[in-house]
């Protein structure tokens, strides 16, 4: 393969320059650009917050065996980590998240619960559950390298619940039709939820710049690029031959195996 320097050839390149195809294959982008996003709730008080959750479709309606609602713990949590945002003088949850510096990790809200007489478990649960809750909700957006540290599964299948309905078995049937194997869609899949939660938006909002974005993310903090990109950019297709999605994508280059090794 042809490099230029330790890089790629095909890592960077407009169009109409040296030989490569008459289209971008790579476009650099500013890591600062969406530093101002906000979610969709940013204003509403403590209280509105804690009302709006229960209106997710994905809001528990049955009980623990030992008779406590699931929602009740989800509440707790929620309100819990609202409680703590609110000690930081900032303007809207997203400011408050930032200055609270809760896109260093997970271990920050975790020691919430530090001086609960509870066992770990129950301590761990009722605030990983209601973090949860504010994420699916989008009171606030995290940043990726919150979310690729977090390692939430069960809220990553969460979001894919939320997807139009039929559209998680046609990705998944476009991924298998195009040779990727089953590990390849969930990791492009997790991707796509990563997406979402960062930027507030929903499946069909999503863009080639979001893909791209993503991309630089992971070429900026890593060193290079983030793991399963191009395998969600192709499930994304799935949606625009479906006709069900605004998603358009230059050729971002590679083939399957290739989009998988970062």
């Amino acid at each position: 393969m042809t490099r230029q320097g330790s890089r790629r050839a095909n890592s960077v390149r407009r169009a109409g320059t040296g030989p490569a195809p008459a289209k971008p294959l790579f476009i650099e982008h500013d890591l600062k650009a969406d530093k101002d996003r906000v979610g969709p709730h940013d204003h509403l008080t403590r209280d509105e917050v804690l009302a709006l959750l229960p209106a997710s479709r994905l809001w528990p309606q049955r009980t623990y065996s030992r008779g406590l609602w699931p929602g009740t713990v989800r509440l707790a949590g929620a309100g819990k980590i609202l409680d703590w945002l609110l000690t930081f003088p900032a303007d809207g949850w997203q400011s408050r998240w930032l200055a609270a510096g809760a896109d260093q990790g997970k271990e920050l809200i975790l020691a919430l619960n530090e001086d609960d007489p509870r066992c770990a478990e129950s301590r761990r649960n009722e605030l990983m559950m209601g973090l949860n809750s504010l994420l699916i909700s989008r009171v606030v957006l995290p940043r990726y390298v919150f979310l690729r540290g977090y390692k939430a599964m069960r809220l990553f299948k969460d979001v894919q619940q939320m997807f139009p309905a039929g559209q998680l078995d046609r990705m998944r049937d476009f991924g298998a039709e195009i040779g990727m194997t089953p590990r390849h869609i969930d990791e492009g899949l997790r991707v796509i939820s990563s997406m979402i939660l960062h930027t507030g938006r929903d499946l069909a909002q999503l863009t080639a710049e979001d893909v791209f974005y993503l991309r630089a993310v992971g070429c900026e903090v890593r060193g290079r690029r983030h793991w399963g990109v191009r395998v969600s950019a192709s499930l994304m297709r799935a949606g625009v031959r479906a006709g069900r999605s605004a998603f358009r994508l230059v050729d971002l280059g590679g083939d399957v195996s290739d989009s998988v090794v970062v």
